[in-house]
C-alpha cells in the first residue's frame, strides 16, 4: 500500500494535467454545441419572422376586405330603416336583407409559433410579446363572433323557409310576396337589426381591431429588421389605406355626410417626439371622451375605443384645438 501511494504522488502532476485537458475539451465541445444550437435557433426565429410578415400582410388585406363589406351592409341597412328600398332596387340589395354572411379566414400559424418561442426570443423581439398575444386574442374573438353570426344566419334562414313556403320559388308572384314581407313586416325588421348588431358591432369590429394590431406589429418588425425606422405614411398607403380628412379648427361643419352606424377601430400613430393630446367629437361638435386622450411619442393607439356614427378628432395644444380631422370611412390618422 505504501508503495502504491508513493507511485501516485510521483505521477500526480501528470494525471492532473490529463484531467485538465479532458475537462477543457468537454467544456469546449459543450460551448461550441450550445453556440451552434443558439445560432440555429436564431436563424429559425428570423425565418419565422419573415413568414410572419407575410402572414400579417395577408391579414391586413383580409381585415380591410371585411371592413369594406361592413360598410356596404351598413349602407343597405340605413336605406332599409329609412324605408328607402323600393321594389325596383330590392333585388340588388336583397343579399344584405336576407342575413348574408361573408366569411374571412385570418391566418395565425406563425403567430402561434412565435408565442411558443416566447422564452427563446432575443431582447430585440421580446417587447413584441404583449402585442403578439393581443393579436391572438383578437383573432380568436373574431372567429367566435363569426361563428355566432353563422349560427344566427342559419336560424333566421330556417325561420324564413318555415314562415314563407314560397321563399325559394322563383316565379314573379312569389318574388313579390318576398319583397312585401321583407319591407313591411315589423318582426322581420327587428330580426334584421338584431342580426346586424352581431355582424357589424362584433364581427366587423373585431376585424378593425385585428387590422390595427397587425399594422402596428408589421411596421415594428420591419423597422427592427431594417435596422432603422420605416416611414409610416407610405407604409400605410401601400395597403391602400385612406387617411382621415384634414380640416381647419373652427371651420368643420360637423355635418354627418356619411353616417356609419357601427363601431370601428382606427389606426392612429403619433409620428412626433412629444405626447399628443386629442378629443373625439360627434357630428354636432360635442366631445365624446370623458377626458383628453393622450398618445405617447412614436407609438400606435391600440386600446379599444369606439364611437358610432360620423365623428371627428381635434388635436389639442394648450387645451385648444390645433388641428381637426374627419374619420368617415377613412382608415388611419398620422399625427405630425
Amino acid at each position: 500500500m505504501k508503495r502504491i501511494i508513493e507511485t501516485l504522488k510521483s505521477k500526480w502532476p501528470e494525471y492532473f494535467l490529463e484531467v485538465i485537458v479532458i475537462t477543457i475539451g468537454i467544456l469546449g465541445a459543450f460551448i461550441l454545441n450550445n453556440w451552434n444550437e443558439n445560432r440555429k435557433l436564431s436563424i429559425d426565429i428570423e425565418n419565422l419572422f419573415s413568414s410572419f410578415e407575410n402572414e400579417l400582410e395577408a391579414n391586413i388585406k383580409t381585415s380591410s376586405s371585411l371592413i369594406s363589406y361592413g360598410y356596404g351592409l351598413d349602407s343597405t341597412l340605413t336605406l332599409y330603416l329609412n324605408n328607402e328600398i323600393t321594389r325596383k332596387n330590392f333585388w340588388d340589395l336583397s343579399r344584405a336583407l336576407t342575413f348574408s354572411v361573408s366569411m374571412r379566414k385570418f391566418n395565425h400559424d406563425n403567430l402561434d409559433a412565435l408565442i411558443a418561442f416566447e422564452k427563446q426570443l432575443s431582447k430585440k423581439y421580446i417587447a413584441l410579446i404583449p402585442v403578439l398575444k393581443e393579436l391572438k386574442t383578437r383573432i380568436e374573438s373574431q372567429r367566435q363572433w363569426e361563428q355566432t353570426v353563422l349560427d344566427l344566419q342559419m336560424l333566421r334562414t330556417k325561420e324564413l323557409v318555415d314562415e314563407l313556403p314560397f321563399y325559394n320559388w322563383d316565379d314573379s308572384v312569389s318574388r313579390e310576396k318576398i319583397i312585401n314581407y321583407v319591407l313591411t313586416n315589423p318582426s322581420y325588421k327587428n330580426k334584421i337589426l338584431h342580426y346586424y348588431g352581431y355582424q357589424l358591432d362584433e364581427n366587423v369590429w373585431d376585424a378593425t381591431l385585428i387590422r390595427t394590431s397587425s399594422v402596428a406589429l408589421l411596421w415594428k418588425i420591419k423597422s427592427m429588421r431594417a435596422e432603422g425606422p420605416i416611414s409610416i405614411e407610405p407604409f400605410l398607403k401601400d395597403f391602400g389605406l385612406k387617411p382621415f380628412q384634414k380640416l381647419e379648427c373652427g371651420e368643420q361643419s360637423f355635418e354627418a355626410k356619411e353616417e356609419i352606424d357601427f363601431r370601428r377601430h382606427y389606426i392612429i400613430y403619433n409620428n412626433t417626439n412629444n405626447t399628443v393630446f386629442y378629443n373625439h367629437l360627434d357630428a354636432n361638435g360635442e366631445i365624446l371622451n370623458s377626458e383628453e386622450i393622450s398618445l405617447s411619442p412614436n407609438s400606435f393607439r391600440l386600446d379599444e375605443f369606439a364611437y358610432r356614427g360620423d365623428s371627428f378628432i381635434e388635436v389639442l395644444a394648450d387645451g385648444s384645438c390645433k388641428k381637426a380631422y374627419r374619420r368617415a370611412k377613412a382608415d388611419y390618422l398620422v399625427l405630425e
